[in-house]
């Protein structure tokens, strides 16, 4: 059940938007690792690391773990941690995701250009 903050802050609609938004940039830029990582690396290293991603969310979101959630990418998709008391702002949220997937979008451009295709639709090289 969410706070009566959470829900007097936003309208109905405005709170799906923001909830469908939050997943969508967490959802990509776990997916544009992966591609990053597919791209010159190897299929399963790609996999691996996005999963290590969302895991490592999990566990600093946990109380076991010592670090500031504010930076987890996983309890930054989460719309209910976007409350008053907790201090955080969607426009920080919005901006932390679009730096990370800029950085990343920028990184696959430079990598682009190293990619070997030849081997990916079974040439030789």
């Amino acid at each position: 059940m969410p706070s009566a903050t959470l829900i007097t802050q936003w309208q109905p609609w405005e709170a799906v938007c923001h909830a469908f938004l939050l997943i969508f940039l967490y959802s990509m830029l776990l997916a544009l690792l992966m591609f990053v990582l597919n791209l010159n690396v190897h299929r399963f290293v790609g996999s691996a690391c996005a999963l290590e991603v969302h895991a490592f969310g999990f566990f600093m979101i946990s109380e076991m773990m010592y670090f500031d959630i504010k930076y987890s990418l996983l309890a930054n998709c989460i719309l209910c941690n976007h409350e008053p008391a907790y201090d955080w702002t969607l426009g920080f949220t919005y901006s932390f995701y679009g730096v990370i997937i800029l950085a990343l979008m920028l990184l696959f451009g430079l990598l682009i250009r190293f990619t070997d295709f030849k081997a990916s639709i079974g040439g030789r090289s």
